[in-house]
C-alpha cells in the first residue's frame, strides 16, 4: 500500500498531480508538485520538462537496429506422416455413441 511519502515522490518524478475523490467522484483534493503550484500561483500554466527530440531518436534507432540484429527463428513446418497411408490408425466412427437412434432426421410431413 502507498504511503503518503511514495505519493509525492510519484507527483516529483512524474511532474503530475494526484486527485483524491469522495464517494460521488467529486475532486476534493489534489496533490500537485511544487514546481506546479508555483507557477500556476503566477498565473503560468505548468511547466512540463520534454525529453531532448535527439536522445530520443537515438533511443529508437538504437532499439530498431537491436531488433534487427536478432535471429529471425526457423519457419514452422507441419509433421507430416512418413507411414503409408494403410498403417496409419484409422478414425473411430462415434456416430453410434453421439446420435441417438431414435431420433427422426425427416422433417414433419405438414412443413
Amino acid at each position: 500500500m502507498m504511503n503518503l511519502q511514495d505519493i509525492i515522490n510519484l507527483c516529483k518524478n512524474e511532474q503530475g498531480k494526484v486527485f483524491i475523490m469522495d464517494e460521488q467522484g467529486d475532486v476534493t483534493l489534489v496533490i500537485l508538485g511544487i514546481d506546479t503550484y508555483k507557477s500556476m500561483q503566477r498565473g503560468g500554466k505548468p511547466v512540463i520538462k520534454v525529453p531532448d527530440p535527439e536522445i530520443v531518436n537515438r533511443k529508437i534507432i538504437k532499439a530498431q537496429l537491436e531488433e534487427d540484429s536478432q535471429p529471425v527463428p526457423p519457419p514452422v513446418v507441419p509433421i507430416v506422416s512418413t507411414q503409408p497411408v494403410s498403417r496409419m490408425p484409422r478414425p473411430v466412427d462415434m456416430r453410434e455413441e453421439v446420435i441417438d437412434p431414435s431420433f427422426n432426421f425427416d422433417s414433419p410431413d405438414d412443413l
